[in-house]
């Protein structure tokens, strides 16, 4: 994936662009100016989940108007939790609510979340099924916070 975090206009001030994952630990860095004007950041994120760009400047004045585009990224799906299909994201918030990956959700991807609790699949893959928002390993809080997602 790349972003790319440039000014509204040139600054003679050294810019600095950082990417957090969610616990705010930095990811990658690129500071500005370099030679095409323009901070880039080129990296690989492993787990699905939430980011933090942050773009300071070094003599600690705030810059506003950067725009930020980025590129290349691809979500990794989690593996197969049951059955032959993958897990689903049928509305693009990062968590995978189709447990079972038949396209819809229903009570049986509560279900199959509840059995699977302790399998590679959903284990090795927390933000994927972090339903609860704990952030930390994948639940019963996870699973009735996908039930709470269905009933509503």
């Amino acid at each position: 994936m790349t972003i790319e975090a440039r000014p509204p206009e040139l600054y003679e001030t050294a810019m600095t662009v950082r990417l957090y994952d969610a616990n705010a630990d930095r990811i990658a860095r690129d500071t500005y100016p370099d030679d095409d004007g323009i901070a880039t950041i080129d990296t690989t994120i492993e787990n699905p989940g939430t980011y933090t760009v942050v773009v300071a400047a070094s003599d600690a004045t705030t810059v506003d108007g950067y725009e930020l585009s980025l590129s290349g990224a691809t979500a990794l799906q989690p593996p197969t939790v049951v059955g032959s299909d993958p897990p689903q994201d049928l509305d693009g918030d990062g968590l995978y609510e189709d447990v079972t990956g038949d396209g819809t959700f229903t009570a049986a991807d509560v279900h199959a979340l509840y059995e699977n609790l302790d399998s590679d699949a959903v284990a090795e893959n927390p933000a994927a099924f972090d339903f609860s928002g704990i952030g930390s390993d994948v639940s019963i809080a996870d699973v009735q916070a996908l039930w709470n997602r269905l009933v509503e």
